[in-house]
């Protein structure tokens, strides 16, 4: 809860920088796709308001909508100036190209910030989404003459999917999960696995009882031994039934129950450490850190040729992809990166990303929009867990030539 907390907190705080210094239409996280435009000098109405900026997705359910503020042919302060934020939902197949233009009467587009956001505010929170769909957002500025901007620019937003809740974990309580059969597997003394492991581990010892015995194996927390191998199934299962063989003494008993024990490769301990060998359902998702210095200046691309752009960017983080152990340095290949681009941020293709492209562990991530003639793009780059979970904290690059 925390970690999501300061996503969404960081992503409000980009956005509201994004718009803070005049409205640059160039800048990340800003609409390009608009029916029309009020920048720069007063509309008809009197009112001077480069319409929405940015429409970017806080979480599964969330899009955080901001804007630079407004002012007027009199010079009233931005501080007085309220604004009103609607919302089109399009029809499934229906893309940003069949969006009527916004008005506060045409049908499709909605009001959702009630009466007005408070006199000086230039953001706004759209919460009761779903995951997985586009949402379009218009916003109008109005003065305390109660004269209301014209701007009919509009800005796309793309929630995504919510992670999968099905998970295996290691002590969930269902059969299949690891503990339970442990717990239940009996030899022809009636005894279990947990009758003789549930012990202090390490050292020599295996505890079978608790999942952090398990990730310690006959190691030690700070230098880890286990059988268990997070995301590596075949190599875990070897493990394992070595384990199992070389002490045959201890484990003679169980060999009525040999066929059922050989199914776990599949039913059990299989699934298991292909989720990640947790022992919670994983729902957080990956992060791209933008105000870690260390990834300044490694996310961005450029046009290497007349038809091609090289996008690049530096690794999410995700303790959850990270094997027991490693400090959570690393998720080399447990994290799957698409690149979704359009011509403008309301054209993007959110349904075929081009990917999915997978880290080796080492240095920076780069991959090739072939075939592109364009004069401009939007990039979003998202990355994916194991479970689907999906980056939030996402920013947009701009490419013209």
């Amino acid at each position: 809860m925390a970690r999501f907390f300061q996503i969404t907190l960081s992503a409000v705080l980009v956005g509201l920088i994004s718009v803070g210094c005049g409205g640059d239409d160039g800048g990340a996280g800003f609409a390009s796709g608009a029916f029309g435009s009020s920048s720069g000098p007063p509309d008809s109405s009197g009112m001077i308001f480069d319409g929405v900026g940015a429409a970017d997705a806080l979480s599964d359910t969330e899009i955080a909508i901001s804007w630079p503020s407004a002012t007027n042919v009199e010079g009233t302060p931005a501080a007085l100036m309220i604004y009103h934020v609607f919302r089109y939902l399009p029809l499934p197949g229906e893309s940003f190209d069949s969006v009527p233009p916004p008005s506060e009467v045409t049908p499709g587009w909605n009001l959702i910030s009630g009466n007005g956001t408070p006199p000086g505010v230039t953001s706004f929170i759209d919460t009761g989404l779903f995951g997985g769909i586009s949402s379009f957002f218009w916003v109008r500025a109005e003065d305390p003459q109660g004269r209301k901007s014209l701007s009919l620019v509009v800005a796309g937003g793309h929630t995504p999917e919510i992670g999968a809740a099905d998970t295996q974990v290691y002590s969930g309580g269902n059969p299949g999960d690891p503990h339970f059969e442990f717990s239940t597997m009996m030899d022809d003394a009636g005894r279990t696995c947990l009758t003789c492991h549930t012990v202090t581990p390490g050292l020599g010892s295996l505890d079978l009882n608790t999942w952090e015995g398990v990730m310690i194996g006959t190691g030690t927390a700070s230098n880890p031994d286990s059988f268990v191998i997070p995301y590596q199934a075949d190599m875990t299962w070897s493990n394992f039934l070595s384990g199992l063989t070389s002490n045959p003494a201890h484990h003679l008993l169980f060999l009525s129950q040999a066929a059922d024990i050989l199914a776990w490769e599949t039913n059990t301990i299989g699934p298991w450490v292909e989720d990640g060998a947790l022992n919670v359902v994983d729902l957080d998702p990956p992060v791209f850190e933008f105000d870690n210095i260390d990834n300044a200046g490694q996310y961005f691309a450029e046009f290497t040729a007349f038809d091609e752009v090289t996008v690049t960017w530096f690794q999410a983080s995700d303790p959850e992809s990270s094997p027991y152990g490693n400090g959570g340095q690393t998720a080399a290949g447990q994290l799957g990166y698409f690149l979704h681009y359009g011509p403008n941020s309301n054209s993007i293709d959110w349904d075929n990303p081009l990917g999915p492209f997978a880290w080796d562990g080492v240095g920076l991530q780069s991959a090739i929009i072939s075939d592109y003639t364009e004069s401009d793009i939007v990039i979003v780059i998202r990355a994916a867990d194991k479970t689907d979970n999906w980056t939030t904290n996402e920013r947009e690059i701009r490419l013209s030539r």
